[in-house]
C-alpha cells in the first residue's frame, strides 16, 4: 500500500488551513508559547510548554483541533462531495488525521521553540540535544491523542468525540476518587489502570537520557500502538458506516 492510499495530501492540506486558522486555537497557542516562555528553568530542558499550566492549554488545543474531525465534513455533505472523485474514504481518513496532527505539530513547534529562546535569553543552559529529543515525542503523544478522537469520530456526530473523551476521564477520576473511599487497597490499581486507558507522556525518556540512565522507551511505542491502533480502528469504522447523501 502507497503513502498515496493512505493518506490524501491535498485534503491533509485543508485540513491543516481549516483548522489552524481557528481563533481559539490562535489563543491557544499564545497561552503555550507563554507557558513556555515563563517557565523556562534549568530543571526543564524544553518541556516548559507542556508542564503544569501548558498541559492544560496543550490538552485543550488537542481537544479543540480534533472535535468533529470527521464528523462535521460528514454531516454538512462535503465528505460525500470529496469522496465522488478517485479517493477512497481510508485516503480521506488519513487525510483529514494527517492535516491535523500537521497543525498540532506547528504548535507544539512553536511552544517548544519558545522554551529555546527563554532559555538563550536567561543565560541558562539550553541543552540543545535533550530539548531536540522533546519535540518529536511530544507530537507523537499529541498525534496518538487525536488518533483516538478521529476514531470516535468515525461513528460519534458532532464535536462529541471529544465529549466522550472528556467525559471518560472524568468518570474515571470520580470512580477512582469514590474507590480511595470505599475501597482504599483499590485506588492504586486503579490509578496504575487509568494511566494506560490512552497514550502515555513519554517525556519521561528524555530525561533518562539527560540524566545518564537507560531509557524505557516503552512509552514511545505504548503511544505508537495508539496512533496506528485507533486509526486503524477509524478507517475500518468509517467503511462500515453509510454516508447519508449531500443535501442539495
Amino acid at each position: 500500500m502507497t503513502g498515496q492510499t493512505i493518506v490524501a495530501w491535498p485534503v491533509a492540506r485543508a485540513t491543516f488551513r481549516d483548522r489552524g486558522r481557528s481563533a481559539m486555537a490562535a489563543v491557544l497557542v499564545a497561552l503555550l508559547m507563554l507557558a513556555g516562555a515563563s517557565l523556562t528553568t534549568p530543571d526543564h530542558w524544553g518541556a516548559e510548554a507542556f508542564s503544569g499550566f501548558g498541559t492544560a492549554m496543550f490538552v485543550c488545543l488537542n481537544l479543540l483541533l480534533g472535535a468533529g474531525l470527521l464528523a462535521e465534513e460528514i454531516e454538512s455533505g462535503h465528505a460525500q462531495l470529496v469522496l465522488l472523485r478517485p479517493l477512497t474514504r481510508a485516503a480521506w481518513y488519513g487525510g483529514r488525521l494527517a492535516g491535523v496532527v500537521l497543525a498540532i505539530s506547528v504548535a507544539v513547534g512553536l511552544g517548544w521553540g519558545t522554551t529555546v529562546f527563554a532559555s538563550v535569553a536567561r543565560g541558562t543552559p539550553v541543552e540543545l540535544g535533550i530539548r531536540v529529543l522533546i519535540l518529536p515525542l511530544i507530537i507523537v503523544w499529541a498525534a496518538s491523542w487525536l488518533s483516538v478522537l478521529a476514531a470516535i469520530g468515525a461513528v460519534a456526530p458532532s464535536w462529541t468525540n471529544a465529549g466522550i473523551v472528556i467525559l471518560f476521564a472524568a468518570g474515571y477520576g470520580m470512580l477512582n476518587g469514590l474507590m480511595l473511599v470505599i475501597r482504599p487497597e483499590w485506588a492504586a490499581l486503579m490509578q496504575r489502570i487509568g494511566h494506560y486507558l490512552g497514550p502515555v507522556n513519554p517525556v519521561e525518556i528524555a530525561l533518562s537520557l539527560r540524566a545518564g540512565e537507560k531509557a524505557d522507551w516503552g512509552p514511545l511505542a505504548y503511544d505508537l500502538v495508539w496512533l496506528f491502533g485507533s486509526w486503524t480502528a477509524g478507517v475500518h469504522l468509517l467503511n462500515r458506516r453509510e454516508l447519508a447523501r449531500r443535501r442539495t
